[in-house]
C-alpha cells in the first residue's frame, strides 16, 4: 500500500468498506434470512431468529455508545467555551483558512474541556483550542491541518465509518480497516499541507508534531478532527513529512479508478439482483385472474329481470299463473329431487368451496354476497385483476378505497334464490378510464368534490348452496322496481333518490403552479395568464392559503371565460377574461378599496353583463359583502348600489354562494343554522328579497337550514337545501325546483346528492 499516496488510501478504505458491507449481505442473505435447521438429534434448532437478534442488538447497542459518547462530549465542549478575542488568533486562523483554500472558516473558541486544538460538528463545524500557551507560528500550523480537514470534509469521511461501526461491530477486520482509513484522513491531511512548502516549513512543521508527540499520547475524540493523535499515527505523520521524494499520482489514481468501476459494477449487479427478486416477489404475491375460463352470467336480459320480479313476487306471497303452475309442479316432484340429487349437489358444494368469480363462500349475509358479486362483475369490465383480489370467502373483503357509497336491500328471497337491490359508486380517474363499465345498463356518471365517480344501481340474484353463494343475475334495478309496481308487487329499496351532479363541460384547473382552461371537455388545456401568488392573494388570513384558482371565481364558457382574484394589500381585486376561448386575455381593475376579501364569487348570463360579489371585513363568523357589475363584458365595473341590504346593517354569516340567471335576476346564500337564508333580486341587485321555499315532510326537515345557490337543470332551476355538517355537493339534500326563475318554489323530494 505504500505505493499509493495517503488520499488514494482513503478512496480504497472506503471502497473496500464497501465490500465488506457486499459481503456481509451475502452471508446474510444466505445464513440468517434463510431457514437454517442444524440436526441436534433433540429436535432442530433454528439458527435464523437468534443470530438476526443478537445482530440487531449489537447494531443498537453499538450505535446508542456512540451516539451518547459523541453527545457526552459535544455537550461538555460547548458549554465551557468562548469566542477568541486575541486579533492575532483570528489573524492566524483567517491566514491558514486562506492558505488551505478553505472558503467556509468554521468559528474559532477556546474550550476548557479539550485538551487538543480540533474541529467539532458536521453541518456548522466550530474550531476549538485548549486553554493554554501558543506561538503565532505554532497556531498557523495547527489551523492550516484543521482548515484543511475542513475543507476535505474528513469529518464526514469519520462518520461514514462509525456508521460501519454499527452494522460490522463483529468483524475484527473492520477495526483494522478503521484504523488504517482513521491514520490515512491525517497523513493526507499532511500531505495537503506541506505540499510545495520550503524545507525550512516542513522542519518546522516536524519539529512542531515532535514537540506534540513528547507530550504523550492523546485519548481519540469521538467524530471530529483533532491535531494530536497516538503515537502511531503521530510517527506515520513525521515519516510522511520527512518523506521528501517525489510521487507520481498516477499509479494510485488509476489503482482507485480500476477498483471504483469494480465497484459500480458490483453495486448494479447488486441493485439488479435486488429489483429482479423484488419482481419475483410482487409476482408471486398477484392473484391469478380468477375470471379467465368463465363466462358471464345472465345478464340485462328481459328473462334475467322478469325471474328477479316472479322471486320477489313469491315472497310477497304473490304468484304469476305460471310461477304457481311451476310451484305445483315442484310440491309434485320437488321433494324427491331436493331429497336426492339436490342435497348431494349442496353436499359436494360444501366440501368443494366456492370456485371462479362468480362464487362467494361464507358471506355473513345474503346482502353482503350481493355485493361482493357485484363488485366483481363491475371489476370484470374494469380491472380484473383488482377484483381478483377478493378473496372467494370474503375473509379480506374488498378493497374500499376504490368503492364507496353503498346501499344493498333485500328486495326477495326464497329457500334457493334471493334477489338484492344493490348501488354502489367506483373511482374513475379520467373520463377514458375504464370504457366498459361506462357502457353497462345501470351505470351513471357523476361528481362529488370534483371527482369523476360512475354510479352502479342493479337488481342482483343470487342462488344459495350451503354456504356458497353464486351469481345467477343482473338487471338494472329502475327496470326491475317498474316491473314490479306494473304487476302491483310491493318492493320499496329504501334508497334516497340518487341526483347526480354532472360536472360541466368547460372548467378550470391549476396544476404546478399554471391556471388553466379548457373549452372541450378536457381534451385540450390553455394556460391563464394569471401569476400563481396574484391569483391566491386573498386579505382574509383566516380563510387559509390557497393553492389555485378559487371555487366560484371564474366563468369558463364559449361565449365568455373570466377569473376574479385579489383583494389584498398587495393585489386589488381584479378580473382577467377572455372572450376567443384563450386566444387573447384582457384585464381590469375592478376595485383598490377592499383589501381584506375573503370570497369572489363570480358569473356571465351572457357576454356582456357580469356580476362579481366579494366578501370583506370577516369577524368572528360574521361579514359583508358587496355586489359590482359590468354591461361591456367586463371592461368596467361599478359598485351597485343597493336599496335593500342583506341582513342586519349589511352584516351577515357567511356566504356561500351567488349566482346571476339573467342580468336582472340573481340569488345569494348565506350559511345559517336556524333557516335557510336564500336571497334574490329580479332588478340586478338593487333590491334583495328572502326566498320563501315551503314545507317539506322529510325527516328531520327542521336541521335542513343551509342553502346554496341555484342551479339551472334544462328548464327550471334546483335549490338544495343540507344539514349545516354536509357539504354542498355530498350527502342527503332537500330538493326545491322552480319554473319562473325563483319567484315561486316547490318541494320535491329528499335526495341523495353526488
Amino acid at each position: 500500500m505504500k505505493m499509493l499516496q495517503a488520499k488514494h488510501r482513503k478512496v480504497l478504505w472506503v471502497l473496500l468498506l464497501l465490500w465488506m458491507l457486499y459481503l456481509h449481505k451475502w452471508f446474510f442473505d444466505r445464513f440468517i434470512y434463510m431457514d437454517i435447521s442444524i440436526d441436534v438429534r433433540m429436535g432442530f434448532y433454528m439458527v435464523k431468529p437468534l443470530l438476526l437478534v443478537i445482530w440487531v442488538l449489537g447494531v443498537l447497542v453499538m450505535g446508542i455508545r456512540q451516539l451518547a459518547s459523541y453527545q457526552h462530549f459535544r455537550k461538555k465542549a460547548l458549554e465551557r467555551m468562548y469566542p477568541v478575542q486575541a486579533s492575532w488568533m483570528q489573524s492566524a486562523c483567517q491566514q491558514a483558512a486562506e492558505e488551505a483554500g478553505c472558503t467556509d472558516v468554521p468559528p474559532l473558541y477556546q474550550s476548557s474541556a479539550v485538551s487538543t486544538p480540533l474541529v467539532l460538528g458536521f453541518a456548522a463545524p466550530v474550531m476549538l483550542v485548549p486553554e493554554q500557551e501558543y506561538t503565532w507560528a505554532e497556531l498557523h500550523m495547527v489551523f492550516l491541518h484543521e482548515c484543511t480537514h475542513v475543507r476535505k470534509k474528513d469529518l464526514w469521511y469519520k462518520l461514514l465509518f462509525a456508521a460501519g461501526t454499527c452494522l460490522l461491530w463483529f468483524q475484527p477486520l473492520f477495526y483494522l480497516l478503521k484504523a488504517a482509513a482513521f491514520r490515512d484522513v491525517e497523513v493526507a491531511c499532511d500531505q495537503s499541507v506541506i505540499e510545495g512548502k520550503a524545507e525550512a516549513d516542513r522542519r518546522a512543521y516536524a519539529d512542531f508534531l515532535l514537540e506534540s508527540l513528547r507530550k504523550g499520547k492523546r485519548k481519540e475524540l469521538p467524530y471530529s478532527a483533532y491535531f494530536y493523535n497516538s503515537k502511531a499515527v503521530m510517527k506515520a505523520r513525521l515519516a510522511v513529512i520527512e518523506d521528501t521524494r517525489e510521487r507520481s499520482g498516477i499509479p494510485g489514481a488509476a489503482v482507485c479508478l480500476i477498483l471504483s468501476a469494480v465497484t459500480v459494477v458490483m453495486a448494479a449487479d447488486y441493485v439488479n439482483e435486488w429489483r429482479q427478486r423484488a419482481q419475483a416477489e410482487y409476482e408471486a404475491s398477484q392473484p391469478q385472474n380468477i375470471y379467465e375460463g368463465y363466462g358471464l352470467p345472465d345478464n340485462f336480459t328481459e328473462e334475467s329481470g322478469q325471474q328477479m320480479i316472479e322471486i320477489i313476487a313469491q315472497s310477497q306471497g304473490a304468484q304469476t299463473m305460471d310461477s304457481a303452475d311451476e310451484g305445483d309442479s315442484g310440491e309434485a316432484n320437488g321433494e324427491d329431487i331436493r331429497s336426492s340429487s339436490q342435497d348431494a349437489g349442496e353436499e359436494e358444494a360444501r366440501d368443494a368451496g366456492a370456485s371462479g368469480p362468480w362464487q362467494v363462500e361464507n358471506a355473513q349475509s345474503t346482502e353482503q354476497a350481493a355485493f361482493a358479486l357485484a363488485y366483481r362483475f363491475v371489476m370484470y369490465f374494469g380491472d380484473q385483476e383488482l377484483g381478483s383480489r377478493m378473496n372467494s370467502d370474503l375473509a379480506d373483503g374488498i378493497d374500499w378505497a376504490w368503492i364507496d357509497g353503498r346501499d344493498i336491500a333485500l328486495l326477495g328471497e326464497n329457500e334457493k334464490e334471493a334477489v338484492c337491490a344493490v348501488r354502489f359508486r367506483y373511482l374513475t380517474m379520467d373520463k377514458d378510464d375504464v370504457p366498459e363499465v361506462r357502457a353497462l345498463p345501470g351505470v351513471q356518471r357523476g361528481y362529488d368534490d370534483g371527482t369523476e365517480y360512475l354510479y352502479v344501481e342493479w337488481a342482483v340474484r343470487i342462488s344459495k348452496t350451503g354456504n356458497i353463494s353464486e351469481l345467477t343475475g343482473i338487471a338494472e334495478l329502475e327496470k326491475v322496481l317498474a316491473g314490479c309496481e306494473a304487476a302491483g308487487i310491493p318492493a320499496d329499496t329504501g334508497f334516497q333518490e340518487l341526483d347526480l351532479w354532472n360536472q360541466p363541460v368547460c372548467r378550470a384547473r391549476t396544476r404546478d403552479g399554471v391556471t388553466e382552461a379548457t373549452w372541450d371537455d378536457g381534451e385540450t388545456w390553455k394556460e391563464v395568464p394569471i401569476e400563481l401568488e396574484a391569483l391566491t392573494a386573498r386579505g382574509d388570513q383566516l380563510d387559509g392559503a390557497l393553492t389555485g384558482v378559487q371555487e366560484k371565481s371564474y366563468v369558463v364558457s364559449e361565449e365568455m371565460t373570466a377569473f376574479a382574484y385579489g383583494g389584498s394589500p398587495e393585489v386589488p381585486v381584479t378580473v382577467t377574461w377572455s372572450k376567443d376561448q384563450g386566444e387573447t386575455w384582457m384585464t381590469s381593475v375592478v376595485t383598490y378599496e377592499y383589501p381584506d376579501v375573503r370570497r369572489l364569487f363570480l358569473s356571465f348570463p351572457d357576454a356582456e353583463h357580469g356580476f362579481l360579489v366579494l366578501t370583506a371585513g370577516r369577524a368572528m363568523r360574521q361579514e359583508g359583502d358587496i355586489l359590482y357589475r359590468t354591461e361591456n363584458g367586463g371592461v368596467t365595473w361599478t359598485k351597485v348600489e343597493r336599496e335593500t341590504a342583506l341582513g342586519a346593517g349589511g352584516s351577515h354569516s357567511l356566504l356561500t354562494g351567488s349566482e346571476f340567471m339573467t342580468p336582472e335576476v340573481g340569488f345569494i346564500s348565506i350559511q345559517s343554522s336556524q333557516r335557510p337564508l336564500l336571497y334574490r333580486t329580479e332588478d340586478g341587485g338593487v333590491n334583495w328579497k328572502l326566498c320563501a321555499l315551503p314545507g317539506s315532510d322529510a325527516e328531520n326537515a327542521e336541521y335542513y337550514t343551509m342553502a346554496y345557490v341555484p342551479e339551472q337543470k334544462e328548464d327550471r332551476l334546483c335549490v338544495y337545501l343540507s344539514m349545516e355538517e354536509y357539504s354542498e355537493m355530498g350527502g342527503v339534500k332537500l330538493r326545491y325546483e322552480s319554473q319562473d326563475l325563483g319567484a315561486t318554489w316547490n318541494y320535491t323530494g329528499e335526495v341523495l346528492r353526488k
